[in-house]
């Protein structure tokens, strides 16, 4: 059996056991090509988790909705730790490599409001093959092979002032903590039915400042200071404000994963 029959044949068992199709793709003269930058959510307690992909400049961004096993896997790699059992996407990515078939490109589209779907572009033998899958399978496949992620240009939302966000419910005003160099974003009712409850959401880190030295980052969420766990922009600056000079412990999360900073007040 020649090996493009192989492939072939792989491929369409994957199309039948996981709702897989082989199908074409609009045309990419107006797509962009963006970075995974960030997951926003508890990825290691399930749930939805917001996957935020930005362009090159970081001007703008795409924030798409991933159900908990693909931001699990996600979380799991971007943070080098082994997943316990293979998902789909790896399975995919481990028969690919096995044949020496290239993932050449991932492209997600819009279908439908808060609807999306992607693109696999695989090359083998010459032939090239587009394969349509889940847009979690197709970002955890396009992180874990290392392989470039395409959007319309049309999708993407200019950044004003941390991630944007499609639903007018998502949208929220940010609260400047100059003294300590960072700016947090208050939940809305809107972004907890995503995140949950607990903490604030950072929208900017000043370079060289108190935040940026501790090692917070934008889209990290803060959860506590010295173990008060933190609901509010202004819980948090009297918080701050109450733990008085010296290094101080934040509890936050980021990228599904809690981790604890270390901040000079």
């Amino acid at each position: 059996m020649k090996k493009i029959s192989f492939f072939l044949a792989i491929l369409l068992l994957l199309v039948i056991a996981n709702n897989m199709r082989f199908c074409s793709s609009p045309a990419d003269s107006d797509m962009v090509e963006v970075t995974i930058h960030a997951l926003q959510g508890d990825a290691q307690h399930g749930g939805p988790v917001v996957v935020v992909l930005t362009d090159a400049d970081r001007k703008f961004y795409l924030p798409l909705v991933v159900d908990a096993e693909h931001a699990k896997a996600l979380s799991l790699d971007r943070n080098g730790k082994p997943p316990t059992r293979p998902g789909t996407h790896d399975l995919l990515a481990i028969i690919l490599s096995t044949l020496n078939a290239e993932v050449e490109r991932v492209e997600i589209d819009r279908i439908g409001k808060g609807k999306w779907a992607a693109v696999l572009h695989i090359r083998d033998e010459g032939e090239t093959y587009k394969l349509d899958i889940q847009p979690g399978d197709a970002l955890a496949i396009a992180q874990r092979l290392q392989v470039k992620i395409f959007v319309p240009r049309t999708s993407m939302q200019k950044r004003s002032s941390g991630p944007p966000a499609n639903d007018p419910e998502l949208e929220s005003p940010t609260f400047s903590l100059d003294e300590y160099g960072f700016s947090v974003q208050k939940m809305t009712p809107g972004l907890r039915r995503i995140f949950g409850d607990e903490g604030v959401l950072v929208s900017e880190v000043i370079p060289g400042s108190p935040a940026a030295q501790a090692g917070l980052r934008e889209s990290d969420l803060v959860l506590a200071v010295e173990g008060t766990s933190i609901d509010s922009p202004e819980h948090l600056a009297q918080t701050l404000q109450a733990a008085g000079s010296g290094q101080k412990r934040l509890r936050i999360r980021r990228d599904g994963v809690e981790i604890e900073l270390l901040m000079q007040l």
